[in-house]
């Protein structure tokens, strides 16, 4: 990314804290994991105390993109959830930044629904839609939640929001696919586009922690898409006018 020029922001997985499931021994080492993931990835500071690097939101002219660290230990014990101080500073962001015309908030997990997945241990936010994180969003009016996770593609939409899980893994023959959203902001409307490229994972297995084999060492671009380019799997087009939100344009999984 650095290479190309290009800005990312990210949020942190179950991969970065060590993967699930979290016993006592690995439970000690979750400072650790998420002291390296804020020194390598360099995030904005601007999170909680508590989360910062892991945390934070971006402001950028009417857009908001906050993005929240999903796990949580409490009494020695890993917790799918946004809550305490990161809860309260997420109230905090939304009530700041009310003027934002498109709000969109970036986890790991998913939030509701029946999701698709493949090759993935499908974690799932604790209470979903009664949860107080999800309630915010309701209340604030967030636009999207993008997630990651589950390695495959399920678009949902309740109370005005779309839970848009399109993450990808990397070098499992299953995961035969890298799925990504392109979004962009003119005047009242936030467009969202879906895109495929097909992947061939090769060579061979590398070695994996607690498994008999990890993914292939190498991905490659399928010829079909070397030949055809991004495939398009979805639009979507959000528009705010009057105080009224309207989805337009919906096609493919955002149908």
């Amino acid at each position: 990314m650095n290479e190309q020029g290009l800005k990312f922001y990210t949020a942190p997985g179950d991969h970065d804290l060590g993967d699930d499931p979290w016993p006592e021994h690995k439970i000690k080492l979750i400072p650790s994991f998420e002291k390296v993931y804020a020194e390598h990835l360099q995030m904005p500071q601007n999170g909680p105390e508590n989360k910062k690097g892991l945390a934070y939101y971006v402001r950028e002219g009417d857009l908001l993109v906050i993005t929240v660290e999903t796990f949580e230990v409490i009494e020695d014990s890993m917790r799918i959830c946004v809550c305490g101080e990161q809860l309260e500073w997420f109230q905090k962001v939304l009530e700041e930044n009310r003027d934002a015309k498109f709000r969109i908030v970036q986890g790991h997990v998913g939030l509701w629904g029946n999701l698709d997945r493949r090759s993935s241990s499908a974690l799932m936010l604790e209470e979903g839609k009664e949860s107080e994180f999800y309630q915010l969003m309701k209340k604030h009016k967030v636009d999207a939640y993008l997630g990651g996770e589950f390695h495959d593609v399920t678009v949902l939409e309740s109370d005005g929001i779309w839970q848009i899980i399109h993450g990808s893994s990397w070098g499992r023959e299953i995961v035969n696919t890298q799925d990504y959203l392109v979004g962009q902001i003119k005047g009242n409307e936030l467009t969202l586009v879906m895109k495929r490229l097909y992947i061939d994972a090769q060579g061979e297995y590398m070695w994996n922690l607690n498994k008999d084999r990890g993914p292939r060492e190498r991905m490659q671009v399928n010829e079909k898409s070397l030949t055809n380019g991004p495939e398009t799997t979805g639009t979507l087009t959000i528009r705010k006018e009057n105080n009224k939100k309207e989805f337009l344009n919906r096609t493919g999984y955002f149908k």
